[in-house]
């Protein structure tokens, strides 16, 4: 699972949220309109364009949509997953994050982009972060710690 994020004047909100199957195939890949008025879409970082809203879903129907996909004894994986459960306002008690798989560096959680370079034979982020790439990248992630390849 990963979300994209964009500023609103609420703060913080959900952009786009992205479910990746076990399979690696995709689930849920969906934009969700803001609830505030959006002060800035932080392109560069979540790939979020004007345009990108056309067909989104409310919040509701995306977290609708979230909580009839993942079930209470599936794994949800991500990267800081703490943040994406907390923007959907979702808990959950079967998490991997694989930014505590890999542990931390001079204090601070190794980023996505840096652990894909290290461990994955591609590259993420080059440009800007689609969620779907993100999510993909973190279940490759955790079956590279599992393999013991680390």
């Amino acid at each position: 699972m990963d979300c994209e994020m964009l500023y609103t004047d609420r703060g913080l909100e959900v952009g786009r949220l992205t479910i990746i199957g076990a399979n690696c195939g995709t689930v849920l890949d969906t934009y969700i309109l803001p609830q505030g008025n959006v002060v800035c879409y932080n392109e560069k970082f979540s790939g979020l364009r004007p345009e990108s809203f056309a067909k989104a879903l409310s919040f509701e129907q995306a977290r609708y949509c979230l909580l009839n996909i993942v079930k209470r004894r599936d794994i949800l994986l991500g990267h800081s997953l703490q943040c994406d459960l907390i923007a959907m306002r979702v808990v959950h008690q079967r998490v991997v994050d694989t930014s505590l798989l890999f542990g931390y560096k001079d204090g601070k959680r190794t980023a996505l982009k840096k652990l894909c370079e290290l461990y994955l034979p591609y590259t993420i982020q080059d440009g800007s972060h689609s969620s779907e790439s993100d999510a993909l990248a973190a279940l490759d992630l955790t079956i590279v710690y599992l393999q013991g390849s680390v």
